[in-house]
């Protein structure tokens, strides 16, 4: 063999390699360069290499589209004709007008900015979102479907809803903490209800779960389903004034108040002290 022989026979593996390290990734190229250098088998390492390649294929059979397409026309049209506004609160629990303060309140911590690749969901889109999940109770999927968005970026949207809702609300949850405020309170439960002295009305519930990985049998209720504990507290308004969660649902409703902090300030003389001093409500 003369030396331009050698030069070719030298040349063609590496072009060889080169083309194989542009077309495929790095697990091929050193299954190919196993089999060209150093002996390799040759059935075996071409079908380790056909096995890597159906691998490959199938991946991509998983992820045909970056975005799938799906009607998304309906929520449009009814966030833009006015005339549909009576249609509002049947839909998403609320009227148009709460809609839009909601909107406005969590504007800046949904608020997301346009890429090159796609344009952000607006604010007004992900507010509708969380709302018709929660009000309707239906699932990622389904609320997915309705909206035209997938499953994964439901889930996303809900969870910014709901921690934004969490931080600002103490903002509106709150017990009356001045003679004004309570004297403005008793008088709306006397109205109501002709009884003196009340503030607010007191009650429990049990929002359904899961069954936690672990101590699922605490979250047993009564009901032999699992749950969590919520107690709320209302005024002669219907707005909420205080509120504990969190507890187990086999956890009984006295002992959720107890622990409350509702219960910690009341027997602390903190709350319920004015315009009058009432008597110890809890014993």
């Amino acid at each position: 063999m003369d030396q331009q022989e050698r030069v070719v026979f030298s040349i063609v593996p590496i072009l060889l390699l080169i083309l194989l390290l542009r077309r495929a990734r790095g697990t091929r190229f050193l299954l190919t360069y196993n089999y060209l250098d150093l002996g390799t088998n040759e059935s075996a390492a071409v079908s380790l290499i056909n096995r890597r390649r159906q691998r490959h294929r199938q991946r991509n059979a998983r992820r045909q589209a970056w975005v799938y397409l799906r009607p998304q026309g309906w929520f449009e049209e009814m966030y833009n004709n006015r005339l549909l506004r009576a249609l509002w609160k049947d839909h998403f629990r609320v009227t148009r007008e709460t809609f839009d303060f909601i909107c406005q309140l969590v504007e800046r911590d949904l608020q997301k900015e346009d890429t090159r690749l796609r344009k952000a969901i607006p604010v007004h889109k992900r507010v509708a979102i969380a709302l018709w999940r929660y009000g309707c109770g239906n699932s990622y999927r389904t609320t997915g479907i309705t909206f035209g968005i997938g499953k994964s970026t439901i889930i996303k949207i809900c969870d910014e809803f709901t921690r934004a809702l969490i931080q600002k609300k103490d903002d509106f949850i709150k017990f009356p903490s001045d003679e004004e405020e309570l004297s403005l309170a008793i008088r709306r439960m006397k109205s109501i209800a002709g009884l003196p002295n009340v503030v607010g009305a007191l009650d429990g519930s049990h929002v359904e779960i899961k069954a936690p990985t672990s101590c699922h049998e605490d979250y047993l209720n009564r009901k032999q389903k699992y749950s969590i504990n919520l107690q709320g507290t209302v005024d002669g308004t219907g707005m909420f004034i205080d509120d504990s969660t969190g507890w187990p649902g086999s956890m009984p409703d006295a002992r959720v108040l107890r622990l409350s902090s509702l219960y910690r300030k009341a027997t602390n003389d903190e709350i319920l002290t004015e315009p009058e001093k009432l008597s110890k409500v809890f014993p």
